[in-house]
């Protein structure tokens, strides 16, 4: 007798407990879990890439004189503005100024004879041969003379346009050769930005094309939209990539040469609506397949999803989702299939 009523006693304590769980149980189910959602909509995809670019001058010129000489005086310094037709340095005239004072004298000696021969000449009084000697002598003199003064003008070296003088190569008392840089002179009222592209990018990029540039040297904050000016049909052998270049005012000077800055384009050849979504809601199951958590009636399933490509927006879904489904962004890692959840 005793034993029965252990035995019913350890029963009843059995069947207790079994209820207790269950409720417990029942209780856990009926929990919602507090998710993010996000509602599915295509959206054009036009690919955004960055890349690194160096600032240059829109325009350089090496300036020298036109005249062989000594360097009497230089009238700039570097990095100084000048206008056009500033004199920037004169050679030392004097060679110049007698071989045009020698020409000049020839000239008017040769002018004279012309004069006294033509009256003989119109008088029938001098040979034929001998009045044409004299014109070609008077006409030689005179291109002497302009050879000479021409010279003589090449001593003094102007500026040819405004612009910048970037760097100053000789000094004062140096003896210079025609074409001989003197001066780099660079014009920075509009800058060139050179960016190199990938062979697998380029084809993507056009001229007129907006890009947005940032000079880290001056202002990381500040952007500057430029547009694409130039582009390249030919590569770099060793880096494989095409130059291209993007042209920005600099009206004030501020850009100059050699500063690097970060340059963002977007591509616009992509005209399809694609389906993209956050990365974090992404999931990977135990066979390694990729589904995310979509919602129907506050219950969460499992979708299996197709990933096309990653890009600088998130990831695009080749299939496995439409536009108008519901999916969990943040909360799925505390997600399970049929489980209950509440839309924050």
């Amino acid at each position: 007798m005793k034993n029965r009523y252990i035995i019913l006693i350890i029963t009843m304590i059995f069947i207790l407990l079994t209820a207790v769980n269950c409720k417990k149980e029942v209780n856990r189910n009926d929990e919602s879990v507090p998710v993010d959602i996000i509602s599915i909509k295509p959206v054009l995809n036009s690919p955004i890439y960055n890349y690194s670019g160096i600032i240059e001058e829109s325009y350089s010129s090496m300036i020298s004189f036109q005249v062989t000489g000594n360097i009497q005086q230089i009238y700039c310094g570097e990095n100084q503005h000048v206008k056009k037709g500033t004199l920037l340095a004169n050679l030392d005239k004097v060679v110049h100024q007698n071989s045009y004072d020698m020409a000049l004298s020839t000239y008017k000696q040769a002018e004279d004879a012309y004069n006294r021969l033509k009256i003989l000449y119109d008088d029938n009084s001098l040979p034929e041969i001998k009045w044409i000697e004299t014109q070609t002598a008077l006409q030689n003199a005179k291109s002497m003379v302009n050879i000479a003064k021409n010279n003589l003008d090449n001593c003094n070296l102007y500026a040819p346009f405004s612009g910048v003088v970037a760097k100053k190569i000789t000094e004062v008392g140096a003896n210079v050769m025609p074409g001989v840089p003197v001066f780099n002179l660079v014009k920075l009222e509009k800058i060139k930005i050179k960016v190199a592209i990938p062979e697998k990018e380029v084809s993507q990029i056009s001229i007129g094309q907006k890009a947005i540039i940032k000079i880290m040297a001056l202002d990381e904050n500040a952007e500057y939209t430029a547009f694409i000016t130039e582009k390249s049909s030919m590569a770099n052998p060793l880096s494989h990539t095409y130059d291209i270049k993007i042209e920005l005012d600099n009206e004030t000077g501020t850009f100059m040469p050699g500063m690097i800055c970060d340059v963002t384009i977007m591509y616009d050849k992509n005209e399809d609506e694609e389906i993209i979504i956050p990365n974090n809601s992404i999931m990977i199951d135990n066979d390694n397949n990729r589904f995310v958590w979509k919602v129907e009636n506050d219950i969460a399933y499992k979708q299996s999803v197709i990933i096309d490509k990653l890009s600088d927006k998130g990831v695009i879904i080749k299939e496995g989702l439409c536009n108008g489904d519901l999916i969990i962004i943040n909360g799925n890692q505390k997600v399970s299939a049929g489980m209950k959840v509440k839309i924050r």
